[in-house]
């Protein structure tokens, strides 16, 4: 492709992603549905669309700054943000955008008014400018930031930054297929940089972005694409084999598959969610890795009767709990844009129900319930569990995650595991995941 070619790709996943598309789904779309572009473009590509989304707040700021538009404006159109882009960190000239900008051969249309009143008043600039609020400088929206520096008061701009740099690539070793210490030979054989992980026994972090899936070591199972935070909340659930075991939320079946592992294909674990087609995508994964003690079943109408017989059966129930996923916008950039504190307070309404509906299926005396979000935020995790533990007083209690970890984790403890365990990008290098563990108590009813 032409350089203009990709610049107009990249300006139509950009709008498609504005329309509420998530980015890695639209960019995924976007490029099988146009198989012509190469590998090399697809990549050159995709980095500028999530560098444009990274710099979203500060393009934003300049855009309406130059174009005196009021702050409270509705989003400029991204368009507009990858002009900027190329003004502000490429330098762009004048010449430059009447050469690639002019609506023949797949390249973007000439510039219009508005655009070339960019070109001239940004020309020159920089990316950063002292004038910026820091909720700009910092690439998150206001209320996200106010609530982040109340909870981790010492982290400076430095930290702040880092949610929103790229995420590293881990890797989980899947016990079924093998050890970690084969797997790092693969992976190194094959001519990617690695290094084992420090917080999980499991993991494996490899420099860049390698296509690991044309690979033997992927394509056999030995190894699935797990961030390393998430490779613990699996370890802490403590599952074993021969016990029964249900992944409430088990969407494409990321946990149930190192679940399984865990248990040595010995017992059984039921993998629920409310889509089914997010369960249809887990089979082929528990195939590869060799999994054979899982069932998968979705939370519909048509499993309802099912489901009722279950209760106060599974010795191991895990929520993994839809959330804002503000752990993860290292990788997903767009999705800190699309919560307010409104979709946060209607998440925890879900948060909770969610909760009480997977207790009715915890065994009695001694069956835990395990709760996680990727969220860094108080009201979706610490403070989900103050209030089950209220509506539920006597029938559950919470464990001491720093009391698991010696034997379920046995690597060094990190900070920010107590009672429950919150891990944050800039602290731990992880997506910012949360857990605590609830123990059934004696016979207690669960309504």
């Amino acid at each position: 492709m032409i350089p203009a070619a990709r610049i107009q790709a990249t300006i139509e996943i950009l709008e498609e992603v504005a329309s509420g598309g998530p980015a890695d789904g639209v960019a995924s779309g976007y490029f099988r549905g146009r198989r012509y572009i190469g590998s090399s473009d697809r990549s050159t590509i995709a980095e500028s669309v999530y560098a444009i989304l990274r710099r979203r707040a500060r393009l934003d700021w300049w855009i309406n700054l130059v174009l005196e538009r009021s702050p409270d404006s509705p989003p400029p159109p991204p368009r507009h943000r990858m002009i900027a882009n190329l003004i502000l960190d490429e330098n762009w000239s004048e010449a430059r955008f009447t050469t690639e900008f002019n609506g023949d051969s797949y390249r973007p249309a000439a510039l219009s008014r508005a655009e070339r009143q960019l070109l001239l008043n940004l020309s020159g600039q920089s990316l950063d400018d002292s004038r910026q609020p820091e909720w700009v400088q910092s690439e998150m929206p206001d209320w996200f930031l106010q609530r982040f520096k109340s909870q981790y008061p010492e982290a400076d701009a430095t930290a702040r930054a880092s949610l929103n740099h790229p995420a590293a690539m881990d890797l989980r070793v899947n016990r079924l297929r093998g050890d970690r210490e084969r797997a790092l030979a693969e992976i190194k054989a094959i001519g990617v940089s690695a290094a084992a992980t420090e917080l999980s026994p499991l993991g494996i972090r490899v420099g860049g972005r390698p296509a690991l899936a044309r690979y033997p070591l992927f394509q056999s199972g030995l190894v699935e694409i797990q961030d390393e935070g998430s490779q613990l909340i699996a370890l802490l659930t403590e599952a074993v084999g021969g016990m029964k075991l249900l992944d409430y939320c088990a969407g494409a079946g990321g946990k149930t598959l190192a679940l399984a592992a865990e248990m040595g294909n010995r017992g059984r674990i039921i993998a629920s969610d409310i889509s089914a087609k997010r369960l249809d995508r887990a089979s082929q994964r528990l195939k590869r890795a060799g999994v054979h003690n899982v069932e998968l079943r979705a939370l519909t109408a048509d499993n309802a009767k099912w489901f009722k017989r279950q209760a106060s059966s599974f010795d191991r129930v895990l929520v993994d709990a839809p959330c804002s996923g503000s752990g993860t916008w290292r990788r997903n950039p767009d999705m800190k844009w699309k919560f307010s504190p409104v979709e946060i307070a209607e998440l925890r309404q879900r948060q909770g129900d969610i909760l009480r509906d997977a207790a009715r299926f915890v065994k009695p005396g001694g069956g835990r319930l395990i709760y996680s979000t990727c969220s860094l935020l108080p009201e979706e995790n610490d403070q989900i569990i103050e209030a089950f533990l209220v509506e539920h007083p006597g029938a559950f209690r919470q464990v001491s995650v720093a009391s698991i970890w010696p034997r379920a984790v046995a690597t060094a403890m990190p900070s920010g595991v107590g009672m429950s365990m919150q891990l944050s990008p800039h602290l731990h290098g992880t997506d910012g995941f949360f857990c605590a563990v609830l123990e059934r108590c004696g016979d207690a009813i669960v309504v």
